[in-house]
């Protein structure tokens, strides 16, 4: 029986690339149907791209493209004339180039933009005719992000005046006049020049723009990245999404507290590097319902037992990056020595964990929840939609490896797994990727695409390769540490490096 097309489309949009270009050869229909999907987005900076023959016989598809500046994509764009499907741009420019017409052609020939993204940097950006970019784009713009490029008043002026569409507006390493934001508005009374703002990111290098006065010009505010801002911005309360990745600030225990107990429960948090420890975490709880994306990589101070409380009690979480899971939060009925091994090697960890420095330094109510958790009881995992998870899991005894596999397994809906080593575990011993220790439960992550296990001590052989080779069909990018033979991992690589050789050979004909 011949499927819908509908149906046929809504499977493809659930398959990896690998698996698209399988299935469009099933028959005519099939092919009609996922070809869209194929040609729906395209990237000139791939190792897999349109050649331009194929760029010009399947342009009405193209919907989201990333090109580069006065490269040979842009220029056939510029030359297809109206590209009417167009909708997400992102313009890379990397290196310095004197921009020709051509630029301010691309944006003539594409009417219907809602998306766009300059990405340069403070050397090669700073000439991209950006004013005439945004006379062009920006009636029709929902999205704006300009990365390393000169943003002067006027720009600055047409934005205010022309976003009403804008929902995203984004200056990352932005050069920018020296300007009063509040002169920006104030020809502008009724209505907000900004309606539909929700998102905003400042991080401009030589002059700050007044954010308070650009929220208080977007009533629908709801997203905040800070890094060369106040940090008091972060409290309003209509915030949903909050990122202080890369804040020239560097925040304690207690501010970050302080920003969490504040606002309306966020659906993204991004504090990667930064002081989050135990007060942070209590205040972390009253979000735990909402977050959908958490970040906290490179935190040295969140410990095993938050990480564990994260996965046993944020159901939506669909993105964590969080430092470390140790086995005996794992694994029910762990040994008291195991226990033992909760402390981080590090004096910072140790720190974090003696009683006596706790109850002299904790506020409290905080050290009062913190003996009253319950560390005999290993939760289950409630994030059961997860599809991007980096944590380091270490001190592993041989008896648990086989618990942990199978808790790891519930996790279906993986696309990432990332349990490299750094820090304070660099080497330590993790998770045995061995059929013989409990590998074959991972047979349920059917959609993994990227698995990274660097710097942990491993000892595949060839079957352990090929039985994740074969498991996990969508898997496009493995670690190489197979081995600590040398010898033996230089030929587990050429196996790996042949198989994925094979999977590209089968998608080169649609390009």
């Amino acid at each position: 029986m011949e499927l819908a097309p509908e149906i046929i489309l809504w499977i493809g949009r659930s398959l990896s690339h690998h698996d698209l270009t399988r299935c469009i050869r099933v028959n005519k229909t099939w092919h009609h149907v996922l070809t869209s999907l194929l040609y729906h987005s395209i990237d000139e900076t791939a190792s897999k791209k349109p050649s331009i023959i194929a760029l010009n016989k399947y342009m009405k598809l193209i919907q989201d493209a990333k090109v580069i500046a006065e490269g040979p994509y842009m220029n056939h764009f510029v030359e297809c004339g109206s590209i009417l499907n167009l909708r997400h741009l992102r313009l890379l420019i990397e290196e310095d180039i004197v921009f020709t017409q051509s630029t301010s052609g691309l944006f003539k020939s594409t009417p219907h933009l809602s998306s766009l993204s300059v990405e340069g940097s403070p050397q090669y950006g700073k000439d991209f005719p950006l004013q005439s970019t945004l006379e062009h784009c920006l009636p029709s713009l929902r999205k704006l992000e300009l990365s390393g490029v000169h943003v002067p008043k006027s720009a600055l002026q047409l934005i205010v005046n022309l976003g009403s569409t804008l929902e995203q507006l984004c200056f990352l390493h932005c050069n920018t006049d020296s300007v009063d934001s509040s002169e920006l508005f104030a020809t502008i009374d009724n209505p907000p020049p900004l309606p539909n703002i929700f998102d905003l990111e400042f991080n401009c290098l030589e002059s700050q723009l007044d954010l308070g006065v650009w929220l208080d010009h977007c009533p629908k505010f709801r997203w905040l990245a800070l890094h060369y801002v106040p940090v008091e911005a972060s409290q309003r309360s209509c915030i949903r999404s909050l990122s202080l990745n890369g804040s020239n600030i560097k925040l304690s225990d207690h501010q970050l507290s302080q920003i969490l107990d504040a606002g309306a429960p966020l659906t993204m948090l991004d504090m990667s590097s930064s002081q989050f420890s135990i007060k942070s975490f209590f205040s972390l709880e009253r979000h735990f319902s909402t977050l959908g994306h958490l970040d906290l990589s490179f935190s040295r101070g969140v410990l095993s037992w938050m990480s564990q409380s994260l996965m046993s009690s944020c159901p939506r979480l669909i993105y964590l990056s969080t430092y470390v899971l140790l086995g005996c939060d794992l694994v029910q009925n762990s040994t008291a020595e195991a226990q033992r091994k909760r402390v981080p090697p590090s004096s910072f960890g140790t720190q974090l964990e003696d009683p006596s420095f706790l109850k002299e330094k904790m506020d409290p109510l905080i050290h009062e929840k913190y003996l009253a958790r319950d560390v005999t009881q290993v939760r289950p995992w409630v994030c059961l939609g997860l599809r991007t998870l980096k944590v380091m899991i270490a001190e592993t005894e041989p008896e648990w490896q086989e618990s942990i596999f199978k808790r790891i397994a519930t996790l279906t809906e993986l696309r990432e797994l990332d349990i490299s080593m750094y820090h304070d575990y660099y080497g330590a011993q993790s998770l045995d990727l061995r059929l013989s220790s409990g590998l074959g439960h991972l047979q349920s992550l059917r959609h993994l695409e990227r698995f990274y296990f660097l710097e942990t001590p491993q000892f595949m052989e060839m079957k352990d390769i090929q039985w994740m080779l074969s498991a996990w069909p969508s898997l496009n990018d493995l670690s190489q540490d197979f081995n600590l033979t040398p010898k033996k991992n230089t030929k587990l690589c050429k196996v790996v490096k042949h198989h994925f050789s094979e999977v590209e050979s089968e998608e080169d004909e649609y390009f």
